[in-house]
């Protein structure tokens, strides 16, 4: 039974003490780099943030810059597509 406990306080400690800083940096290059890959990486690191935050009680740190660059990584490429979508009929509209 003992086991069980250090283990339990072993998993808190670490989720406790884990940043996701370096990989917010790593799905910012990867969204240059591509973009697919950037924004799964980005899904996957954002929900092991949250699951950690729900472990401990708090945010770890680097999880807001997760968010943000979630956000920025699909409002952009939305924003851009209606952009292009509006410009094409714009030009086909003047012919």
């Amino acid at each position: 039974m003992s086991d069980h406990v250090d283990v339990e306080q072993e998993r808190l400690r670490a989720a406790a003490q884990r940043s996701y800083v370096l990989p917010a940096v790593l799905v910012l290059v990867l969204y240059f780099v591509m973009y697919i890959p950037g924004l799964i990486a980005n899904i996957v690191f954002y929900l092991q943030a949250s699951s950690d935050e729900q472990l401990v009680g708090r945010p770890p740190e680097g999880k807001g810059c997760l968010l943000g660059l979630l956000i920025l990584g699909v409002i952009v490429p939305v924003v851009a597509i209606c952009a292009a979508v509006v410009f094409l009929f714009g030009m086909v509209a003047a012919v």
